[in-house]
């Protein structure tokens, strides 16, 4: 007589793991924001809100997009891709990315896509998708050399000399990691098993268009800060925008919304700008994010063979 064989977990239990923490933590980031900020407060902030300034924030974000696009296609080279689709093709698809990575939980949706398009251009299909993720890696390790500026430059919202230890302790402990591994050996073990960088002189350009990109945030930040006639001066920008941004690293978003908002209202708070005007100036920025965001699944709609084999 054969076992029972136990019963089977449904496999699409997992998929809702992820969508229901975002509900959960953003429920939670919006009840903190609606005992902080007063109904009224709220509304006013939101009639000194411009169209014209979301416009302008849409053309940056435009470019910003076209500044990402470059990068990828400059990354694709770098690794020794076979075949290169052209730069308008790249453009459209980098704003297809921008729908899936907004609509699709978990803000990876588009790097998937990308590295799933481009996998026939490498001899081995998986480099397509490891291009997508280095160039976030690029990406990040410029907006971290923004953010040190920032803390140069920007106004002193925490104590140095209570954070430094902590952050200089957490630096010590990733070289000891690297470190050990180098001395080991199982840091070239895995070196060896990632793709080669063809064209390494081509990480620079990468690097320098991916500031580039950054300092257009800023700029989309300032005109938002202006319209509204907040405070909020470009060294103040520089130190709260980066560090807004670093915290998407955290993948959980609803359309786009999430831990950026949730921490640049709190770091605005320190900054002594009414909650009500935080969330609305965040908020502008998401608004444009996702208009960006659609007009990537209109181009996909209009044009679905930009998502042919490059």
């Amino acid at each position: 007589m054969s076992a029972t064989p136990p019963p089977k977990r449904p496999a699409s239990a997992r998929r809702f793991i992820r969508p229901l923490l975002s509900v959960v933590v953003l429920g939670a980031v919006a009840l903190w924001i609606s005992r902080s900020a007063n109904l009224d407060d709220f509304l006013r902030a939101v009639e000194r809100m411009p169209a014209w300034a979301l416009a302008v924030g849409y053309f940056i974000g435009g470019l910003n997009i076209t500044i990402g696009a470059i990068r990828w296609r400059i990354l694709m080279q770098a690794f020794g891709a076979r075949t290169l689709a052209s730069r308008g093709e790249f453009l459209l698809a980098t704003f297809v990315a921008q729908f899936y990575n907004t609509f699709v939980p978990g803000s990876f949706g588009g790097d998937l896509v990308r590295g799933y398009i481009t996998r026939k251009s490498f001899d081995q299909a998986a480099t397509g998708l490891y291009v997508v993720f280095f160039e976030r890696f690029v990406g990040l390790s410029a907006l971290c050399v923004v953010a040190a500026a920032g803390l140069l430059v920007g106004p002193r919202i925490v104590d140095y000399a209570v954070v430094g230890p902590w952050l200089l302790g957490a630096m010590l402990v990733l070289l000891v990691v690297v470190g050990l591994a180098a001395f080991t050996g199982r840091l070239a073990r895995f070196r060896s098993l990632l793709p080669a960088i063809r064209a390494p002189r081509l990480l620079w350009p990468a690097f320098a268009i991916s500031l580039l990109g950054h300092l257009t945030n800023l700029v989309s930040f300032t005109v938002l800060a202006t319209a509204m006639g907040l405070p909020l001066g470009l060294t103040d920008l520089a130190l709260v925008v980066p560090l807004g941004l670093l915290a998407t690293i955290v993948p959980i978003a609803m359309a786009g919304v999430g831990a950026r908002e949730a921490t640049l209202v709190g770091l605005l708070s320190l900054l002594h700008i009414p909650t009500g005007d935080a969330v609305v100036f965040t908020l502008g920025f998401a608004l444009v994010n996702i208009g960006l965001a659609l007009t990537g699944g209109i181009i996909q709609l209009v044009q679905p063979k930009v998502l042919r084999y490059h």
